[in-house]
């Protein structure tokens, strides 16, 4: 608010009056900046700062038969000539150019506004010769970045429904999910590796059936047998099987012991024909 007694705006050869508005603007992590509005300040006669608050109406006995005469406020009469001064449209054009050359071309269709009025203006990018994609890159990183960022959600909830620990949690931070996701890994990974050992000893114990039963086909092709009953042993050997769990639970325990105990050695009993 300015003072009563301050000077009206004026430009003079040896004084000059001027009033600018100060605004300071910053963004996160970026300096200041401060942008300076000219203001104008002008200068009614016959106006007053008592008659905006004060009483402007004496109290007199009024006539019906008489017209009234209406007086003009006096501040209608500041508006009305702040309107006149503002109304006036003249347009003015600004080049906005850099170091390559021309960028944008930039009108304003007048010079004065009143404080609250809209500032309207167009670019005009026919005749630039410096190409002004800044919008165009922001807006497409933009979407880029939502699409990262729906990437990464829809991946984090596609984690969390496969790992069996997590079903049924409402609330989970994503370190949580990483983390029973990472241990779920390591354990299907032990069971995988139990898993190949298995096969593995199966694969053995086959090729030893295999091999006994072509012995067996030739003895009894030749008829010639090392002796009227001949044995012939199948062993698995309980060291071949070794548990792979280090941490199972209990029923995968009992499953292991009860796997090794039905691979007990086996003798297969052979007579002569």
């Amino acid at each position: 608010m300015l003072p009563s007694e301050a000077p009206p705006s004026y430009r003079g050869q040896a004084v000059k009056y001027s009033y600018k508005i100060t605004i300071g603007m910053q963004r996160v992590n970026c300096p200041i900046k401060l942008l300076r509005v000219p203001l104008r300040v002008l200068v009614v006669n016959g106006f007053q700062e008592a008659s905006l608050c004060g009483d402007s109406e004496e109290v007199c006995p009024s006539n019906p038969f008489l017209e009234i005469q209406q007086k003009e406020m006096p501040f209608d009469t500041v508006m009305q000539a702040v309107q006149t001064l503002t109304a006036k449209r003249s347009p003015n054009f600004y080049n906005i150019t850099k170091s390559q050359g021309k960028v944008v071309r930039f009108c304003l269709f007048k010079q004065t506004y009143k404080l609250g009025e809209d500032i309207v203006g167009t670019f005009d990018f026919s005749e630039a010769t410096v190409p002004c994609v800044q919008a165009e890159k922001r807006a497409h990183h933009n979407a880029l970045e939502r699409k990262r960022r729906d990437h990464i959600k829809d991946s984090f909830t596609s984690l969390r429904e496969s790992v069996p620990a997590l079903q049924g949690e409402k609330a989970v931070s994503r370190a949580l999910i990483l983390k029973k996701a990472a241990d779920y890994i390591q354990f299907m990974r032990r069971k995988n590796s139990a898993h190949q050992q298995d096969i593995d000893d199966l694969k053995r114990q086959n090729s030893l059936l295999e091999s006994q039963i072509r012995t067996l086909e030739k003895a009894k092709a030749t008829g010639n047998y090392a002796a009227e009953s001949s044995e012939v042993s199948l062993v698995s050997s309980k060291s071949d099987s070794v548990s792979c769990y280090p941490h199972e639970s209990e029923s995968d325990t009992s499953d292991s012991e009860s796997t090794h105990a039905t691979r007990r050695p086996k003798k297969l009993k052979v007579t002569g024909l």
